[in-house]
């Protein structure tokens, strides 16, 4: 139900994919980022936003090359997110916004 949702919704512009950061990229969100990077059945392309959660719990000299081996999990850019201390949290918002605006 949820793939036909995501290949044939007209509007969506982005997808926000939630990845722990001491976790790192798991099979299943591998195989989530692969197929929103597949051609959709209607135009338009779908962003993906991968957000690696929790980075408040990381050392913060370990931080940096944590989020750089997610990056390479993922094939793609990662954005370090705390909801503790709200870091990230302008940067995502920045990326919604220019996705959903076509910025």
């Amino acid at each position: 139900m949820i793939e036909g949702y995501l290949k044939g919704r007209a509007g969506l512009r982005a997808v926000v994919v939630l990845v722990d950061v001491r976790r790192g990229v798991e099979d299943e969100e591998r195989q989530l980022i692969q197929f929103l990077r597949q051609p959709r059945d209607v135009s338009g392309k779908v962003e993906v936003i991968l957000v690696a959660t929790k980075v408040d719990k990381i050392v913060s000299a370990r931080r940096k090359p944590t989020l750089e081996k997610v990056r390479k999990e993922a094939g793609g850019a990662v954005l370090g997110f705390s909801g503790v201390t709200r870091e990230g949290r302008e940067e995502l918002w920045t990326k919604i916004r220019a996705a959903v605006l076509g910025s």
